[in-house]
């Protein structure tokens, strides 16, 4: 019969809309005018609504015509530097941008036969083509799916936003992907392709000469399709095997029962130079800064608990990144609590 939303660090830190929706998400502070939209999916009468938190009126509705398989807020210069929601239907991807003129959901790639009936379970999208305002899009589009088990492998794929091309299967042994933008890609507004960063099983090479599995964490370039050619994977830029310590990864936490499962194992989060890894199962928090071609290890965090989603932020302190994650109960796996995780670049977490 309501809608919730709770902002960390606000007081009170719960707000209650009076929106029956059987989901709902939130866009990022607007920089003009710091207004923020909420949207609403009501499953009854298969529409999406959007409200403006600041005025509170209701801005636009949209019927769908087809199911909504996933959706997300995007950032702003993802597509006319204004709100956008990224839409996945089966029919492929929508940026539905509620604020324009014409705010009819615009397609920015199909599903081809690769990608036909599997569970998307993350999306995000990166790279500039250097244009402002209206005209500045995103270049790249990075997405997991799965199986309808929880049990089966994840793929990765890129693809090419607005862009008619084959997309570029990533493997299927690998944990967790994210885009990077590190601080030197799209400098002045240039138009910039981002990094990927991956985690991966494989065979290390221990110190006795055996092999065993590790989780890995490599940094690698994409490149660019000319002519209108496919995207293809660049040179892996650094690697580095993820320094696990005592917390080994069969020591696993209580995991709650979540409507869009417990996949990937690992979150990774890409704030400028620092990668952040998350081995949700065993509530390890693992800090790494990309810095002159090298993965460098920041330090490592135990919360002791089950992670159930998480996000990156900048600290409130100049140098300070934030890692906000929310937690399931060990005692308890319907309850839970925000914690903040703390890191610096020099070195040190809280």
């Amino acid at each position: 019969e309501k809608t919730v939303i709770y902002t960390v660090g606000q007081d009170p830190p719960g707000k209650t809309y009076p929106i029956k929706a059987s989901g709902a998400i939130m866009s990022d502070n607007m920089k003009l005018d710091g207004s923020q939209y909420l949207c609403c999916f009501v499953a009854q009468e298969k529409k999406l609504l959007v409200l403006d938190l600041k005025s509170k009126i209701m801005v636009v509705e949209l019927k769908m015509t087809t199911k909504l398989n996933f959706w997300r807020c995007l950032p702003s210069t993802a597509h006319g530097d204004t709100i956008v929601f990224l839409l996945i239907t089966p029919i492929g991807a929508f940026h539905w941008l509620p604020l324009d003129e014409d705010p009819s959901p615009r397609l920015v790639w199909k599903r081809r036969t690769e990608l036909q009936g599997k569970k998307v379970i993350s999306y995000e999208e990166g790279g500039s083509n250097g244009l402002t305002g209206p005209f500045s899009r995103s270049t790249i589009a990075l997405l997991q799916v799965c199986s309808s088990s929880d049990k089966s492998p994840i793929e990765a794929w890129c693809l090419l936003v607005s862009a008619d091309s084959n997309p570029l299967c990533l493997g299927s042994n690998i944990l967790c992907a994210a885009l990077c933008r590190t601080p030197d890609l799209g400098r002045d507004g240039a138009a910039f392709t981002p990094l990927l960063c991956v985690v991966l099983w494989e065979d290390v090479d221990n110190e006795d000469g055996d092999f065993q599995p590790s989780m890995v964490m490599q940094m690698e370039t994409l490149s660019m399709p000319l002519d209108g050619g496919s995207l293809s994977r660049g040179n892996v830029l650094t690697r580095v095997t993820l320094g696990i310590g005592d917390q080994a990864p069969h020591n696993e936490l209580p995991e709650p029962t979540l409507a869009m499962g417990t996949l990937p194992p690992v979150l990774l989060l890409c704030f400028e130079d620092i990668v952040v890894a998350i081995l949700r199962k065993n509530g390890l928090v693992l800090a790494y800064v990309y810095d002159d071609g090298f993965l460098e290890f920041l330090g490592r965090k135990s919360v002791e608990q089950y992670v159930v989603d998480a996000a990156v932020r900048s600290g409130e302190v100049d140098g300070e990144v934030e890692v906000v994650l929310l937690l399931c109960s060990p005692l308890n796996t319907k309850d839970g609590h925000i914690a903040v995780v703390q890191l610096s670049r020099i070195g040190y977490m809280l």
